[in-house]
């Protein structure tokens, strides 16, 4: 089974948006969300919380080079 982690969207009453992921580690999180924000408009500010600072899974690294052949 594949590694889980989640995508929460929050829009506030102005229409703006607010993405966070949880449980991806390191850099990776903002890659695996950035295609996404960027379908909705500009991405005004990016945050790091303290996963974006933890090392990666390795499993999750595997998974990455992986999808990159």
């Amino acid at each position: 089974m594949g590694v889980k982690y989640q995508v929460i969207i929050e829009i506030d009453p102005q229409g703006d948006l607010k993405v966070t992921s949880k449980g991806i580690k390191g850099s990776k999180c903002i890659t695996e969300i950035k295609p996404l924000c960027e379908r909705f408009g500009k991405i005004k500010e990016i945050q790091k919380t303290q996963e974006y600072y933890e090392k990666e899974d390795l499993k999750q690294k595997n998974k990455q080079a992986i999808k990159a052949k």
